[in-house]
């Protein structure tokens, strides 16, 4: 990412509404699916950019206005970009489904253990699991209700016991952690494991 800030990357209109500039194409949730779930990018060089380009996003502070994307001659909200942190900070008070999601996202891509921001989201994950195995958070439920076209984390049938919510907490929290301690790369030609 070649950018300092968000604004750094955005215009202003004559009426004050900001927006990304011409040809500025930010990162968003669904480039990290397609990263997640796709493999012929992978391989250690890659991953390690994109691990630097994370962090980079981290370093942004969160901007001061809404910033919108410009089409033709009107204003559209960015679908989940990563306007402000590419995941909040986790707490176990209340973790949001979308932390669970994009970690997910993030620990299949390969990227946690070269992300210093990310290494250290998943070793507080980490301390939040006992010595049974357990995952014990409190979630915002909203991710875990049902599947959807956009959101959907819930494997139990329905939670109406804790054991089942417990279940389907303690599966997403050890599913990033296999997923970050996994070596990533693919292919099996040994030109692109450099």
């Amino acid at each position: 990412m070649n950018y300092d800030s968000i604004e750094s990357a955005c215009s202003i209109s004559k009426n004050g509404t900001s927006y990304f500039s011409k040809n500025v194409l930010w990162p968003c949730k669904y480039h990290l699916e397609i990263l997640a779930y796709t493999h012929s990018w992978r391989n250690y060089d890659n991953i390690r950019k994109l691990a630097m380009a994370i962090d980079h996003l981290f370093t942004f502070s969160e901007p001061e206005r809404t910033i919108y994307s410009k089409i033709k001659n009107s204003y559209i909200a960015p679908c989940d970009a990563f306007i402000k942190r590419p995941v909040q900070q986790y707490t176990p008070i209340c973790v949001s489904g979308d932390w669970i999601y994009k970690m997910e996202l993030f620990a299949r891509c390969g990227v946690i253990p070269y992300s210093k921001y990310l290494s250290n989201e998943l070793e507080l994950l980490k301390q939040s699991i006992d010595i049974n195995g357990i995952c014990n958070v409190n979630v915002d439920e909203r991710y875990f209700k049902n599947w959807g076209a956009y959101s959907g984390l819930k494997i139990e049938e329905n939670w109406r016991t804790e054991i089942r919510k417990k279940c389907d907490v303690t599966f997403r929290a050890l599913l990033i952690l296999a997923y970050a301690s996994k070596d990533c790369v693919y292919s099996t030609n040994p030109n692109l494991l450099n």
